[in-house]
């Protein structure tokens, strides 16, 4: 067990040493501003498990400089994260003044702390070598005690519980806001994120648990803890790197007007199948009600509403959505207007949010080319690419949800028909 726990607490150590490293080297080199924060996270990750393992080989001469840091460097652990997360989903994240809120409980823990300074070398060494347990009647040192329990045991598990809430908050409006946002869910979807939010909450209440029922020993209690932070930074570390940054323009040459189709004529079928499976303009009462109710604070005129309307519907006969990764800010540039009005008038015009919108043209065009001699001997991944999807199983995915049937199964429908 013993030997467990040291090759652990080394392992963590180095670990977050490495990839700080790594991220370090990328961190010059980049304009990423995730890719940022996660240096820092690794960073802080680095300083927070070398001072663990000070005490654990008992370095005390080391520890006496380092103490009064450990502390604030723990407090800030959660918030960076959480500001990871937030570049990560945000649109033209910028850290703000408002965000130094994240790190008042470090700052007021260095704070309190202030007073270690003022100890003498021996009572330095004395309080962290074994004061924390021992009997004194220093009230200096019974003072940093009671700062050391607040940080340790009360500070730390409540930023724990309120950065899982804020977190799965966040991410659940994340979920919701990007079918508002981007034409694609792929690399954009970041359920590596709600993995890491609930390995967070599995280990909040592991630990708890062994506190609560004082079964916890200062080894077992290391191991998980220990074993579990490699776990952590190999995730975020396997996902972040390759993580690209979600709201970063593309190349505009990328953007530009397609038009390949624009020689096929509209076949009647295209229409019959949609009005067989599903009325898609035809929505509840109560789903009016409540786009009505989320834009009656818009300052959209019916005048400007009329021109985005009429010149979207020019815009996308040139078929722009034959390019993958299209987003709402690149449609919204396209026609000189903002991505908040342009959302509007698809979710008003088309009760629909621009996920929607956009993949009903491509699943159109897709049955168009599946019913075509022109493309009888394109791969379904082939069509499936050329009208925008990024892999097979989405474009397999979309068409059956908006017409009922597998492009297979659509197409030797439609071939008994003929």
């Amino acid at each position: 067990m013993e030997f467990i726990d040291k090759i652990l607490s080394i392992l963590v150590v180095y670990q977050s040493l490495i990839f700080t490293i790594l991220f370090g080297f990328f961190y010059l080199k980049t304009i990423n501003k995730p890719f940022k924060i996660l240096g820092i996270f690794m960073f802080f990750s680095t300083l927070y498990f070398g001072f663990s393992l000070s005490y654990y080989y008992a370095n005390y001469n080391l520890l006496i400089y380092t103490y009064y840091l450990s502390l604030p460097v723990a407090l800030l652990f959660f918030p960076i994260f959480y500001l990871y997360i937030q570049s990560l989903t945000q649109r033209n994240f910028n850290f703000s003044r408002k965000d130094w809120v994240h790190f008042i409980p470090a700052i007021i823990i260095l704070g309190l702390n202030l007073p270690y300074l003022f100890l003498s070398f021996e009572e330095k060494h004395w309080f962290v070598s074994g004061g924390y347990g021992q009997i004194t009647d220093n009230s200096l040192i019974i003072y940093l005690r009671s700062i050391n329990r607040l940080g340790v045991f009360g500070i730390i598990n409540l930023q724990l519980l309120i950065y899982i809430i804020l977190s799965i908050y966040f991410y659940k409006n994340y979920k919701h806001e990007i079918e508002n946002i981007f034409s694609y869910k792929e690399n954009v979807d970041l359920k590596w994120i709600k993995v890491l939010i609930i390995f967070f909450l599995t280990l909040f209440i592991m630990i708890d648990t062994v506190h609560f029922f004082s079964i916890k020993t200062n080894v077992p209690h290391r191991i998980l803890f220990n074993a579990s932070m490699l776990i952590f930074n190999i995730i975020i570390f396997a996902y972040g790197i390759f993580q690209k940054n979600i709201f970063a323009k593309p190349n505009l040459q990328e953007i530009k007007t397609l038009a390949f189709l624009s020689d096929i004529k509209k076949e009647s079928v295209v229409n019959e199948i949609f009005t067989e499976q599903e009325d898609l303009t035809v929505v509840a009462i109560d789903e009016d009600e409540k786009i009505a109710s989320k834009y009656q604070k818009s300052s959209l005129t019916d005048i400007q509403k009329n021109q985005i309307i009429e010149t979207l519907e020019k815009y996308m006969k040139g078929k722009p959505y034959y390019y993958s990764n299209l987003t709402i800010d690149e449609v919204a540039d396209a026609l000189q207007t903002n991505s908040k009005y342009l959302s509007q008038v698809i979710n008003e015009t088309h009760q629909k949010n621009f996920y929607t919108y956009i993949n009903i043209f491509r699943i159109n065009d897709s049955m168009e080319m599946l019913l075509s001699n022109q493309f009888e001997n394109y791969s379904m991944e082939g069509i499936a690419k050329t009208v925008g999807f990024n892999s097979k199983s989405s474009f397999y995915s979309a068409f059956k949800k908006y017409t009922g049937y597998t492009p297979t199964e659509f197409k030797k429908r439609e071939s008994t028909k003929n």
